[in-house]
Formats: C-alpha cells, sequence, structure tokens
C-alpha cells in the first residue's frame, strides 16, 4: 500500500464560548435577561446594584383560612380548610375538556388560562392580553374563556364573585330572583337586610330567604381544594411604541441595563491597592467579566432598536390604526435586507419578545405573519386568509352553507388564491365544522 502525503486546505468556523454567550442573550426575553444579569452580578464586586436589589424574594400566595375571615368580610358560607391531597387543577380542566383539545393552540390557551387562575378559581388576566399573546379574535378568546368555565367544579373562570355564582346557576324561571340577588343585593345579603331586598323587587321576605338559601349553597371559591400552578412568567415588554400624530416613537425598556452601572470606589480601590497575585487575577477576572456583560447587554439592545424600527417603518399603517389587517406578509430574507443582519441573528431577536404599542401589548412575531406561498410568490398572511374565511361563513345561508370547495373560489375572487386544501385546514384551525354539520 502506498502512502502519500496531501495537504487538504478546509474552511471551518468556530465560536468562542463569550460569543456564543452574546449570542444566547440576544435570545433571551426580558425575564430571562433580568435574571441573567442579577445571578451573574450577586457576587461581583465591581456591580453598583443595592443588595436589596439583588436579594430574590420569593412571594408564595397562599389560600385564606375562609372559616376565620367570613366572620369580618359577612361572606356567604363557611368552608373548610383544603384538603391536603389536593388534586392537579390543571389535569382536572384538561381531562374534562380533552374532547375539544384538538391542536397546539388549544392546548396552549388552556394551559395559561388555567395557570392564569388564583387560588380563588377567578380568572386573573384580561382576555385582551390572553387574544393579543395567542393572536386569536375576540370571539375565538370568548370561545376558550366558555370552555373553561363549562368544566366542573363550577365557577372556574369567573373574573369576580358575581360571575362565579352566576356560573352555578341553572338558567330557569324559578331562579330568575335569585339571579337578581345575586346581580344586584349582594351587599345586603351580607347584612341579612332583607327587606330591602323584598321591598324593592315588591316580593315577599319569605321568597328572598328562599333565594338566599340557594345562593349559600354556592361555592364562591371553586378552586379549594386543588393544586393551582403559579405561572411565574409575566409579560414585560421589550420595547414601547408610541404613536404621536405622523411620529412612531420607539422606546427599548432599559430597566436592566440600569444595573449595569460601574462601581467607581470599587474599581479605583482596585487599581489604586497592592494586591497578592491570586486577589489580582480574581478581581481582573471578575472585572472582565462585567465589561463583558455590559458590551453583550449594548449589542443586544442596537440589534434590538435596529430590527424594531425596520419592522415599525414596514408595519407603520399597523401602529396608526392597530388592525391586524393591515400588516403586511414578511419574511426573515426581507429583514435581512432592510437592516444588513443575518436571518439567524433576526431569528434570535424575535424570540420571546414583546412590544406594548397604542392598542395593546403583542409579541414582536406579531409584526412578521406568516405569509402564504405560491409559486415563488407571496401572498396575504394566514392569519388574514383565516378571518377572511370566518367572515364569508358568517354571512353564509345557514340553509345552504359554503362547501370548502365555495370558500375556495370566493377566495380567489377576492384576491385570495389558496387550495381548497387549505381552507380545509384553515376551517379546521378554527375549530369550525364542515358545511354538512354547519347546515341549520
Amino acid at each position: 500500500m502506498n502512502q502519500k502525503l496531501e495537504v487538504i486546505q478546509k474552511q471551518k468556523q468556530q465560536f468562542s464560548p463569550k460569543l456564543i454567550h452574546s449570542m444566547n442573550m440576544l435570545q433571551m426575553g426580558y425575564h430571562e435577561m433580568e435574571t441573567l444579569i442579577d445571578t451573574s452580578l450577586l457576587d461581583n464586586p465591581f456591580s453598583d446594584v443595592d443588595d436589596h436589589l439583588n436579594s430574590a424574594t420569593n412571594l408564595v400566595e397562599k389560600d385564606v383560612d375562609y372559616k376565620k375571615s367570613r366572620k369580618h368580610n359577612n361572606d356567604l358560607q363557611e368552608f373548610d380548610i383544603a384538603d391536603t391531597n389536593e388534586v392537579d387543577l390543571l389535569s382536572h380542566v384538561k381531562m374534562q375538556l380533552e374532547k375539544y383539545i384538538k391542536t397546539t393552540t388549544d392546548l396552549q390557551v388552556i394551559t395559561f388560562l388555567v395557570e392564569s387562575l388564583d387560588t380563588k378559581g377567578y380568572l386573573n388576566e384580561e382576555m385582551s392580553v390572553v387574544c393579543n399573546l395567542f393572536d386569536l379574535t375576540d370571539k375565538e378568546g370568548m370561545y376558550y374563556l366558555k370552555l373553561l368555565q363549562s368544566v366542573e367544579p363550577k365557577g372556574l373562570g369567573a373574573r369576580d364573585l358575581i360571575e362565579c355564582l352566576l356560573l352555578q346557576l341553572d338558567n330557569n324561571k324559578s331562579n330568575s330572583l335569585v339571579k337578581l340577588i345575586i346581580e344586584s343585593y349582594l351587599e345586603y345579603v351580607g347584612i341579612k337586610n332583607y327587606s330591602y331586598i323584598a321591598k324593592a323587587e315588591n316580593v315577599s321576605i319569605e321568597e328572598v330567604k328562599t333565594a338566599v338559601s340557594l345562593i349559600k349553597e354556592m361555592n364562591p371559591l371553586p378552586a379549594n381544594g386543588f393544586a393551582i400552578h403559579e405561572r411565574t412568567t409575566y409579560i414585560i415588554p421589550d420595547a414601547y411604541i408610541e404613536s404621536e400624530e405622523d411620529e412612531i416613537v420607539i422606546e427599548l425598556n432599559s430597566g436592566f441595563e440600569k444595573k449595569l452601572k460601574i462601581n467607581e470606589n470599587s474599581l479605583e480601590l482596585y487599581k489604586q491597592t497592592k494586591l497578592d497575585k491570586y486577589s489580582k487575577e480574581f478581581l481582573s477576572k471578575k472585572l472582565q467579566d462585567f465589561k463583558w456583560l455590559q458590551y453583550c447587554t449594548t449589542r443586544r439592545s442596537i440589534t434590538l432598536k435596529k430590527i424594531i424600527t425596520a419592522l415599525v417603518e414596514y408595519q407603520d399603517v399597523f401602529f396608526k390604526t392597530g388592525e391586524k389587517r393591515n400588516l403586511k406578509p414578511l419574511r426573515l430574507i426581507d429583514i435581512e435586507e432592510m437592516t444588513g443582519l443575518h436571518s439567524s441573528t433576526i431569528s434570535r431577536a424575535l424570540q420571546d419578545k414583546y412590544f406594548k404599542c397604542n392598542f395593546g401589548t403583542y409579541p414582536l412575531r406579531t409584526l412578521v405573519p406568516r405569509t402564504y406561498s405560491k409559486q415563488g410568490s407571496v401572498s396575504a398572511p394566514r392569519n388574514l386568509i383565516k378571518e377572511e374565511i370566518q367572515e364569508i361563513i358568517r354571512l353564509e345561508d345557514k340553509q345552504h352553507p359554503y362547501s370548502d370547495q365555495q370558500i375556495q373560489v370566493i377566495l380567489k375572487e377576492e384576491g385570495f388564491p389558496v387550495s381548497r386544501r387549505s381552507v380545509s385546514k384553515y376551517r379546521e384551525e378554527l375549530s369550525i365544522p364542515s358545511s354538512n354539520v354547519r347546515r341549520e
């Protein structure tokens, strides 16, 4: 066997650990960045952050002992303390809604809603926030809320005590007085002023007492006895975008950057004090780490500002109207051409980021709507096509509903060249049944 020596030239790209760390920071959302900075500065002598800012305080919400508090609050009913063998509420709800959870979005929204419940079982999140977060219409958001409110125990997902009790009320004529008392006279029930209610509604006191006895059988704490998942992540915008007359102003959230101010006294002491070799190396490394964290955070902000500025300029109509219909199709390669940044960098920057504008808080990816492509061309965003399908079905003759083929023809006439298969797919994603099922 003959042996010979060959010179082979290869081009290989390698990233240093620090560069990888910098790329990961770009990908982080506000919460992750804040946690990273707090952790990094915890034992860094060059940090100028006060000790109380560095200390992490875990606040754990606890169920109130209802039997003790009712004496002061005049509540409607006594309750025993929850059983220590608590059942997981999320699993309990998902088990009942299993037949309705058909897509990833279904699972994500239901999970988010259950994790937004407080220890009473009331919904602490505004539905507008939920709709913005998952790109839902108001109608879709209410659909998911009604699903949650349909499970046992009744009252879960209520926004307040009145809604909680109404959800437990059977809708029949005999309960009309009960409903009226819940909606208008709960404060008088609390102080047992039944005569006022009877006089106001022109009924007997006995009728009022009978209605109140039904109310007292209801459960104002539907989540009592269940283990509640605490959602520890809250939405903090990475950017604030405001429309002022003909100008759109962009301001990045620089809350955690303020923590990266160097401690001048520690720096001066480090420079002037004679230290042994070990101490010198230790402090030198801490100073390098601090400066590198400053550099990466600054680069992250510059990159984010560049991308957000390009997106705002491109989607300027949306920031003037707040209508998602006005969002224009956009791809990463288009942003690459606008900013000169690599598409992988743009993708990292868009991840887990939110912006707040005059019309609400949205994920940054909202400004890069998924597009429908056909034969190399780019047409309307998928969300817009879904909205058109919803509108077509809403206006159809209920006795002769449109088939997917007919919807496809209508969409084509309106300038949306989608296939019949795509129409079927979008309709199913919207949880809209076929024409045979919709026919009345």
